[in-house]
Order: C-alpha cells, then sequence, then structure tokens
C-alpha cells in the first residue's frame, strides 16, 4: 500500500485470506514503524485512529503514483526473496526516495524526491517536537 500524500509504503501479506485482516496487519505495521522511527505525536494518533475505518479501493488514474507503486512492488519482491520481513522492507522504503508533481521541489535538497519518512514528519508531528540536525563542529 502505497500513501500519495507522503509516499509511505506497507508491506501486506500476498494472499487473498488475509485481505480480511488487511486494516489490522496495516495498523500494526504503521504502528510499529512509528515507534521505530520514534514518530510520537497526537497526528500520529489520530492516523492510528484511522485505521479502524478500513479501507476504501478503487481505480488510480494517477500515472504518477501508479509508477510509483510499480517501482516499489518490484523492489519488494526482491527483498522478499532474499528473506527480509515485511517491516523490515517498509522501513527500508520510508528512507528512500519518494516524486509526485504535487509535491513540489524539497526545500532543504532542491531536489524533486522527498524522503517519506520527512513527508510523515511534517505532516503529522508538530515542528516544536522536530529536532534540528546539528552537526558536531571540531
Amino acid at each position: 500500500m502505497l500513501n500519495g500524500a507522503t509516499g509511505v509504503v506497507l508491506v501486506s501479506p500476498a494472499n487473498a485470506a488475509e485481505l480480511r485482516r488487511l486494516h489490522e496487519r496495516a495498523l500494526l505495521q504503521f504502528a510499529s514503524l512509528c515507534e521505530h522511527f520514534c514518530l510520537r505525536s497526537a497526528g500520529v494518533d489520530a492516523e492510528l485512529d484511522g485505521f479502524d475505518a478500513g479501507f476504501s479501493y478503487g481505480p488510480a488514474c494517477d500515472r504518477s503514483l501508479m509508477s510509483s507503486l510499480n517501482q516499489r512492488k518490484s523492489e519488494i519482491w526482491m527483498s522478499l526473496e532474499h528473506a527480509d520481513s515485511p517491516a523490515q522492507i517498509a522501513a527500508r522504503l520510508w528512507n528512500g526516495m519518494f516524486q509526485h508533481p504535487a509535491l513540489g521541489r524539497d526545500a532543504r535538497s532542491n531536489s524533486k524526491y522527498h524522503r517519506p519518512l520527512d513527508l510523515v514528519r511534517q505532516r503529522l508531528m508538530p515542528s516544536d517536537s522536530i529536532l534540528p540536525f546539528n552537526p558536531i563542529r571540531s
């Protein structure tokens, strides 16, 4: 599953029997990844509460998102062949790069690519809880 606003990926099971519990697995994976990346805020809690509503499915008309999803599916399949867990794969993709025309350019790097983890932090965490990066000066 790919979130078009942030580029966040959740890797779900591939068999049809597990689709009934998709929202539960997605909730657990999202919560564990937020904990792994130390994302704790009211915005994250609200997002977790939103998983109770379940998911809706429909055709996607956004070619850019379809391309991103197809790229990630290929990477996921290759990672599964190397016996990586779905959560490990998703964590690696959160640290990867994501591009969508609606996002514009990344202000920090002046690039059209964004890091999904940064986008999640911007959307779900208040700005006062994001600690600035202070390089060690010698």
